[in-house]
């Protein structure tokens, strides 16, 4: 009788580790916010305005059929105009709950830039435009 407790407890221990990581997390005032299908991604930086020439990351949030995104995420960011990229490579580090950190971006020059999101489970990135003044 013992023992059939034990695995009971253990299961349903389990049971809310798994539920607890599928949970999609939230972030607090995001400034991007693109859906496609069943993908929602949530976005902001640090720090909160991006500057020519400043080093910003950025933290993302990824739904996907409203349960944390398992896959992984790269980023990158270019001038459409000006058909150029950023002079540095970011990185992007798989968090908990479908959050990712990306890291060491670089806008070098004021103007629109295109910020692609590209999820390996998506054939198409998403996209975000943005206007650095």
């Amino acid at each position: 009788m013992k023992y059939t407790l034990t695995v009971i407890l253990t299961f349903f221990n389990v049971s809310n580790i798994m539920a607890a990581s599928n949970h999609c997390a939230t972030i607090d005032t995001p400034w991007i916010s693109l859906v496609s299908g069943n993908i929602e991604l949530n976005a902001k930086s640090q720090p909160q305005q991006i500057s020519t020439s400043t080093p910003f990351n950025l933290i993302v949030n990824i739904c996907k059929n409203n349960k944390a995104y398992q896959g992984e995420l790269s980023f990158n960011a270019n001038m459409p105009l000006h058909k150029h990229g950023m002079n540095y490579q970011a990185s992007t580090t798989k968090l908990d709950n479908g959050q990712f950190l990306i890291q060491g971006s670089l806008l070098h020059m004021p103007g629109l830039w295109r910020f692609s999101f590209t999820l390996d489970s998506q054939t198409q990135p998403l996209f975000y435009n943005y206007v650095l003044p």
